[in-house]
């Protein structure tokens, strides 16, 4: 089973308007870290066992639809 975790980074940046004085400042960040991958069975168990009132079924289907949904609107609201 994959796992997900929150790493902290710190990032100077730089601020202030073209033509005026700018300045770098340190900033925080998450920064996701992906350990392994986690099977579309495995992830609706996961759902499930966290009190949904869904059969596993009826999870993945959900799953896979929202998955084709995002397919066929990738690109489309960017």
């Amino acid at each position: 089973m994959g796992t997900i975790e929150i790493k902290k980074v710190e990032r100077k940046v730089t601020v202030g308007k073209k033509g005026e004085q700018r300045q770098q400042v340190k900033k925080t960040y998450g920064k996701i870290i992906y350990r392994g991958t986690l099977r579309l069975t495995d992830m609706a168990e996961h759902i499930m066992k966290h009190g949904s009132i869904y059969t596993e079924d009826v999870v993945i289907g959900v799953i896979t639809k929202l998955k084709s949904c995002m397919q066929e609107n990738n690109g489309l609201n960017g």
